[in-house]
């Protein structure tokens, strides 16, 4: 499943991500995913379009 950023002030707006996994992670729902160059990186899934879904 992909995602896109949606939050208005972030620098990935408007990019899609391939999402690894969605957990409650420091007190609040987050996406999981990797970057271009492999890294696991986490966003509030509030900042996404996955918050919809």
């Amino acid at each position: 499943m992909e995602f896109e950023v949606t939050h208005p002030f972030h620098p990935w707006r408007g990019q899609r991500f391939v999402l690894s996994t969605r957990k409650q992670n420091w007190g609040e729902d987050r996406v999981m995913f990797y970057d271009a160059q492999g890294r696991l990186r986490s966003l509030p899934a509030s900042w996404t379009d996955c918050v919809f879904r």
